[in-house]
């Protein structure tokens, strides 16, 4: 079955990402809200590979794994994360979550 629309029937919005600067070390965090009509799915953020072409924006993968089995038939609503340590060359300000092609600001918090 192929990844397309009709197999991840998702919603995704509040997307939002900031850095913490705060020692030991700086670290990115990512995270949004999606709205499935069934429990039971399972949704991740992945570094995309290979990176994309702009050093300064952080390209992710939404992956969404359709439940096992039965599903409760209810609407569930998800928080999917992501969290990377940032390396001293690493200086994103942008994040892109893919398929959606959206794009937020990394906000640093100090």
């Amino acid at each position: 079955m192929s990844e397309d629309k009709k197999s991840d029937p998702g919603k995704c919005s509040d997307w939002k990402a900031w850095i913490d600067a705060m020692p030991p070390g700086r670290r990115l965090h990512v995270q949004g809200k999606c709205v499935y009509p069934t429990a039971g799915w399972t949704i991740t953020l992945e570094k995309a590979v290979p990176p994309g072409i702009n050093p300064k924006v952080l390209m992710l993968n939404r992956v969404a794994k359709p439940p096992q089995g039965a599903a409760a038939q209810q609407v569930t609503t998800y928080t999917p994360t992501y969290d990377q340590k940032l390396g001293p060359d690493e200086n994103y300000n942008t994040v892109t979550i893919m398929p959606e092609k959206i794009s937020v600001h990394a906000e640093v918090a100090h």
